[in-house]
């Protein structure tokens, strides 16, 4: 992820895992505050399991 704000930010990003239009599982992701211009690593946990069959994926971001 790149903080391409204006300042210093942390993201906040769900990353949803759709089966057709049901929603089969969903991660959620952070980072620490970054630089203007960096680009880290997103930290991601999911209280859902492990999905192996999906069609799409959506990603839905704030930074």
């Amino acid at each position: 992820m790149t903080n391409n704000q204006g300042e210093k930010d942390s993201a906040l990003v769900d990353i949803k895992f759709w089966k057709g239009t049901e929603g089969v599982a969903v991660t959620s992701c952070t980072t620490d505050p970054t630089d203007v211009g960096t680009t880290v690593s997103l930290s991601c946990l999911s209280g859902d399991d492990r999905v192996k069959d999906y069609g799409r994926i959506t990603s839905n971001d704030t930074f």
